[in-house]
């Protein structure tokens, strides 16, 4: 559908490295390049909403780390807007040539000008896309030589034994001496010292963490231990006056289109990797810091052989905090009884419930999914049909509301109504067209589910589950077959032993 030229613009505010560090020293840069860019639009009489102003308040080298930005380019992509206005080319992007060839490619095929104080850019004239991919790939180039620079002085730093880290570990304080950043012991010092004094005694992690629950000592932010933080806090080495540098490093695995997937691996062995005597003074000596690794057990692995006992294993979290719940067996008079709980540290509310409830649970919810899928199946066609509708529908709807908002420049664009009136009238239909738009994408990109297929697996599923005989592993796999996720509920009041549990189930 041929949609109308608003002559609206759009104006996108994104900070640079050199205008973060004058932020530092107390100038809003992102506010002066707004002030600048509103009297520039004012001026040329570029129509400029204040829902159309994009404030990129974060520093983010690729797309998918730029939110407004992401915003930004899907109205482009809609065609909502004639130009963008920017302070100057490299604000929209310096990351590699992909993501700029998306962008320019992006401005070019919508037809949507490029607009700085100095130039209009054309995309569609081949002068202007030379000169907008030029300054991309210089722009580009210059962010990794400054990447360089700065990686350099920061390994530099490490090295003359600073503290660069932005939040200091637990029981130190970031301070300043003779302009060089290092630590300072603060009043929970004596709370590491008896983590390490504990460690070195032959305490498990676990133990330990356990220990100072009980003792109300919060943890750092003022949560609950947990043996993963504890043993964090044993195995680094700026306890005993150490830093670290490039210790943990982000390894690219994969790329699909414009998003990265990226994981965090150990470094301790790279060729970059350092660590140094620093300036801050040790909590622990070296001799009591090497005790207390020692004696630190290793995590324990499941043997290869081992089967999973668990039935809804990776399956159901918490629906208050989303924390996993876990199946839990304990023994009364040499019997087993097992449990859905929450990990003991965790503070929520939610309460444990025997296996039997949840599994009594679990199956009526899949027959009351059954029941539903029986009848969608039954009725596809209708629910076709319905879709179709509401698509044809959801088109008159928006032609509409491109109508009206038309009707509203056109009335601004003739001085009968003034910006604060245009603004008022258009911010409500802007937001209906984005509403429609998004279910319109909602409907065109899915693909009706096969019912009667969705109907056999839960079948299969219940049937499983309700067989005693049948292992908890070949119920989990089969359960993973047709449910992506399980919400727990469960608020009863455990003194007097009842149970208020609900299962929400979400389906493949």
């Amino acid at each position: 559908m041929d949609e109308p030229d608003l002559g609206v613009y759009a104006m996108y505010l994104r900070k640079s490295r050199a205008d973060a560090e004058k932020e530092r020293q107390g100038e809003d840069t992102l506010a002066k390049h707004e002030r600048e860019l509103s009297a520039f639009s004012a001026a040329r009489r570029y129509l400029v909403d204040e829902s159309d102003v994009y404030r990129e308040v974060v520093s983010g080298e690729s797309v998918a780390d730029r939110k407004e930005f992401q915003r930004l380019m899907q109205g482009v992509t809609q065609r909502r807007y004639k130009g963008v206005i920017v302070k100057a080319i490299d604000r929209l992007g310096r990351g590699d040539i992909m993501e700029y060839g998306w962008i320019l490619s992006t401005f070019q095929w919508t037809r949507t000008l490029i607009i700085t104080p100095d130039k209009v850019y054309n995309p569609n004239d081949q002068a202007d896309m030379q000169s907008l991919q030029l300054q991309m790939l210089i722009s580009n180039g210059e962010l990794k030589a400054a990447k360089a620079r700065l990686a350099a002085g920061r390994a530099q730093s490490v090295r003359d034994g600073q503290y660069i880290g932005t939040i200091p570990p637990y029981g130190y304080d970031r301070t300043v001496v003779d302009r060089m950043h290092t630590l300072k012991p603060n009043d929970r010092a004596p709370i590491v010292v008896v983590i390490f004094e504990l460690a070195a005694s032959g305490w498990g992690a676990s133990a330990i963490a356990n220990k100072l629950n009980r003792a109300g000592i919060p943890a750092f932010g003022g949560g609950f231990w947990i043996p993963s933080v504890i043993k964090r806090i044993l195995r680094n080495p700026i306890y005993k006056g150490h830093v670290r540098w490039r210790y943990y490093k982000t390894e690219v695995v994969s790329r699909d289109g414009l998003a990265y997937d990226k994981r965090r691996v150990l470094n301790i062995d790279g060729d970059d990797y350092i660590e140094v005597r620093g300036l801050h003074d040790p909590i622990v000596s070296d001799e009591l810091w090497e005790r207390a690794n020692a004696a630190l057990r290793p995590s324990v692995k499941l043997k290869g052989g081992q089967k999973i006992t668990n039935p809804l294993a990776g399956l159901m979290f918490c629906s208050r905090c989303g924390k996993a719940v876990g199946r839990h067996v304990t023994y009364y008079r040499g019997r087993p009884r097992a449990r859905y709980l929450h990990s003991r540290y965790h503070d929520c509310p939610a309460k444990s419930a025997s296996e039997e409830a949840v599994m009594d649970t679990l199956i009526s919810s899949l027959q009351s999914a059954a029941a539903d899928l029986e009848y969608l199946s039954e009725h596809r066609d209708e629910e076709a049909e319905r879709a179709a509708a509401e698509r044809e529908a959801l088109e008159r709807e928006i032609a509409t509301a491109y109508r009206r908002a038309d009707k509203i420049v056109e009335l601004y664009t003739a001085d009968l109504i003034g910006i604060d009136e245009f603004r008022a009238r258009r911010s409500p239909i802007d937001e209906q067209i984005a509403r429609m738009r998004k279910r319109a994408e909602e409907l065109d990109s899915a693909e009706p589910p096969d019912r009667a297929a969705q109907l056999v697996k839960v079948r299969e599923a219940i049937g499983l589950l309700e067989d005693d005989i049948i292992d908890a592993e070949e119920k989990n796999r089969m359960l993973r077959l047709v449910v992506e996720r399980i919400e727990y509920t469960n608020e009863g009041d455990k003194r007097r032993r009842t149970e208020n549990l609900h299962l929400d189930v979400h389906l493949r």
